[in-house]
């Protein structure tokens, strides 16, 4: 190969040496060769196949360079200052220098290749490697073409989003289609709604996941009930690609931070926090949210104080999940309320007209939808298919509901003449997803997880009744014959109920209480406007109780010859302690029970307050052994949380017994356990169904029941809690599911009547025994098929769950 003065050539072996410009060649065949790093070096050209007269390609750009002409090029790479550039258009001519049109601005100019400088990309820009058409030589060509097949099996693996691979879950068939559902619209802005513990938390942490992936700099502000919020934090951590938030509960408000904590980036904030400082509400409404996540959403009724808080934040933000339960077909105002943040520029509660009238019509749809669906599940649960005649006559009707669908009535006119199954199965679909009252709902039942094919466990319930020694009887009945508060004195009554409540522990952490209180009185009562109860009411969560009731044994003014109650009461606890050197009675008895279930499984132990947790913990493991019995409570370290959790969590592992107050219900999996011991009974029934859900989750196998058992001595009190519970609530034996937007009222009653005491407890079960059968009858049967996902959209994300 002989080439001339200024001819461009390419080194095959080292391509990454980019374009080399001959200057000058002798009769030999060497040639001088400059490089674009200004080497220059003398090469032979001929007799070898390395080195090759170099083509530019069309859209490849180049740079002119200067060279006077007739003379050979400059040892000395062209300064690029000043010098214009352009782009290969095509080839002109090929010898013996190559010519090129190279388009220059508006204008196109035909050139020798030995006034073109071809521009190399910068390396770590790869869209001007491919602009210049950077070949890099078969290494990197074939480590490009890697990565873009897996990348190509990541998203056929992920569902279309590869995020979804990162979490640490196996998610469900229904919580893919949710969370498909939510990315693949223009705006993330929607309802989640599914039965009680099917996992929408689930579902909005792989709808986080996947927008972080593709925001790093994401700002998600995630609201949520006190009991759940700490759940928020470490699922998010844990599970959904270790995002770091900052969580948020009225224990850490109050100092000179606030401002700090509540302009974090990812931010979970407790309803409490929320409800107990209106300044760290107007901070959250100064800043930009990209998402905002409100769990329980049913609890921020448009009726309720934080409703126009939520709102007005909703309103701001690009996403917005509403994690719900559905509204009962009554409650007009609740539906709209949840449509309401999801929407709001569609949704006004404030003006519920137009959406009253509307959803009438719909509900003519969804009645005549739910009974056709029904029709045909059982006709495929019998193992046929319907008649053509039933077919027929229900295309009949449903082109006559919807005569103004053209889909729909041309579907059903051929279904009359020519029934079809399949066809009719299709368009009920189309009627599930476009005639629903919203397509920003998305919901699963229970019902519709058992049809494909997930078998859920059943509850069990046994009582622990046993005798109380003599000291501890006459300190309960001490302690009940406290004089009631005044009438309109929550400080008081929270008091109250905080005594009753200890009393029916064990008497370490009573006499803790008791001696906090006393040095309480002595030190003086300040004057406080404080009310406990509506913050207790909402279940906050166990740091935010514990800072709440701290709050009660400092501000609440004496009940009514407290001070000497009190010291009879101290002097009583210490006569108990004194008869029970290895444990009250309470406490045996859960040993007792422990020392038999912890040969058939493992025990997860509840109690409410983390002194309990702490006294019960040590009193277990002088009996059962430290390797056997494990604790954890708020007071502890993530990192100490998550070791000790671990060690329960492995199957065969020393740890079979492990105590926790309310944080353990919170997001973890405890599906190894085989039973739940209730030490006590938490005032809000939430709680339970809380704590049992950590056993009572889908994965679990359905011969698997999940046990609790609950120790109940002899107090009136107690037994009048735990009487609204199992047999009001029946939340023991079946899940809350239908009952979440009574929930609220349900504790607020509930948390001032066991304040109050057991005349109390007693004289709210009928009404609330009525009230929640009404709720349970008028479940909407009708909204339960017409708001859930079809059969076909579920089909398709159960086989990409597999």
């Amino acid at each position: 190969m002989s080439l001339p003065a200024g001819a461009l050539i390419r080194d095959r072996t080292h391509p990454e040496r980019g374009y080399g410009r001959v200057m000058d060649t002798d009769e030999e065949g060497f040639a001088r060769v400059r490089w674009p790093d200004g080497s220059v070096g003398a090469m032979r050209l001929v007799e070898q196949d390395e080195l090759v007269h170099a083509r530019l390609q069309a859209g490849q750009r180049v740079r002119l360079v200067s060279e006077p002409a007739g003379e050979p090029p400059s040892e000395e790479p062209p300064a690029p200052e000043a010098l214009p550039e352009g782009t290969i258009v095509e080839a002109a001519a090929s010898e013996p220098l190559r010519s090129y049109v190279v388009a220059l601005g508006e204008e196109q100019q035909v050139l020798p290749e030995s006034a073109l400088e071809p521009l190399q990309a910068a390396v770590d820009d790869p869209v001007a490697a491919l602009e210049s058409l950077a070949w890099e030589g078969a290494p990197a060509f074939a480590a490009r073409l890697g990565f873009l097949r897996a990348l190509s099996r990541w998203f056929e693996d992920g569902f279309g989003i590869p995020a979804f691979l990162g979490a640490r879950i196996v998610p469900l068939p229904h919580q893919i289609h949710a969370a498909r559902r939510v990315l693949t619209d223009r705006a993330p802005r929607f309802v989640l709604a599914d039965e009680v513990g099917l996992g929408k938390t689930i579902e909005a942490g792989l709808v986080l996941q996947a927008l972080a992936a593709a925001d790093a700099n994401l700002r998600v502000l995630v609201i949520a009930p006190g009991a759940m919020s700490r759940q928020w934090l470490c699922e998010l951590f844990l599970r959904f690609g270790e995002q770091v938030f900052t969580h948020v509960d009225a224990s850490r408000l109050g100092g000179h931070d606030d401002a700090g904590l509540l302009s974090a980036p990812r931010l979970i904030v407790s309803t409490g926090a929320l409800e107990a400082a209106p300044s760290a509400r107007e901070q959250l409404l100064a800043q930009r949210w990209d998402v905002l996540v409100v769990d329980e959403a049913h609890q921020i009724h448009p009726d309720a104080g934080l409703y126009a808080f939520v709102r007005e934040l909703a309103s701001r933000s690009w996403g917005m999940l509403a994690l719900s339960a559905t509204p009962a077909k009554g409650d007009t105002r609740g539906l709209l309320g949840l449509l309401g943040l999801v929407a709001p520029a569609a949704y006004d509660p404030a003006h519920p007209e137009r959406f009253e009238a509307d959803l009438a019509r719909r509900d003519e749809v969804a009645a005549w939808l739910d009974a056709a669906l029904g029709e045909l599940e059982q006709a495929r649960e019998a193992g046929g298919a319907l008649s053509g005649e039933r077919i027929a006559a229900r295309a009949g009707e449903l082109g006559e509901l919807l005569r103004e669908d053209p889909h729909v009535a041309a579907a059903a006119a051929r279904l009359v003449d020519e029934p079809d199954a399949e066809e009719l199965a299709d368009v009920l679909a189309h009627v599930q997803e476009f005639h629903r009252v919203d397509r920003r709902i998305v919901r699963t039942r229970r019902a519709t997880v058992r049809a494909l094919g997930t078998r859920l466990c059943e509850r069990q319930l046994t009582t622990l009744d046993y005798e109380p020694t003599p000291g501890e009887l006459a300190l309960l009945h001490h302690v009940e014959a406290l004089p009631d508060a005044p009438q309109g004195a929550p400080l008081q009554l929270a008091l109250h109920g905080l005594y009753l409540r200890r009393a029916l522990t064990s008497p370490l952490p009573l006499l803790a209480l008791f001696e906090r209180r006393r040095a309480a009185l002595q030190a003086g009562i300040p004057a406080s406007d404080f009310d406990p109860l509506a913050a207790l009411g909402t279940d906050p969560g166990p740091a935010e109780e514990e800072h709440l009731l701290e709050r009660v044994l400092r501000e609440a003014p004496p009940l009514a010859g407290e001070a000497a109650w009190l010291e009879e009461a101290i002097q009583r606890t210490h006569a108990w302690m004194a008869e029970s050197p290895s444990g009250c009675a309470r406490v045996q008895a859960a040993l007792r029970w422990l020392s038999r279930e912890r040969r058939r499984g493992k025990v997860l132990v509840f109690a409410q307050d983390r002194e309990v947790v702490e006294a019960l913990a040590e009193t277990l493991r002088d009996d059962l052994g430290p390797d056997v019995v494990g604790a954890i409570h708020h007071g502890l370290a993530e990192v100490q949380l998550s070791e000790i959790a671990l060690r329960f969590q492995q199957p065969q592992g020393p740890c079979r017994v492990l105590i926790s107050d309310e944080l353990g219900g919170e997001g973890r999996n405890f599906q190894v356990a085989s039973a739940v011991l209730h030490f006590d009974q938490p005032w809000a029934v939430g709680r339970l169904e809380q704590r049992i859900g950590r056993l009572d989750r889908i994965g679990r196998r359905a011969d698997r029941p999940v046990r609790s058992a609950v120790l109940l001595g002899p107090s009136p009190s107690e037994r009048g809690l735990f009487a609204l519970h199992a047999d009001v609530l029946e939340v023991y034996r079946r899940s809350l599911g239908g009952l979440e937007f009574l929930l609220p009222q349900v504790q607020r009653e509930t948390t001032r009547a066991v304040c109050t005491g057991a005349a109390a407890l007693e004289a709210l079960r009928g009404p609330m025994a009525e009230r929640v059968a009404r709720e349970r009858a008028q479940a909407d049967q009708a909204y339960d098929r017409s708001l859930d996902a079809s059969a076909r959209q579920l089909e398709e994300a159960s086989e990409q769950a597999e």
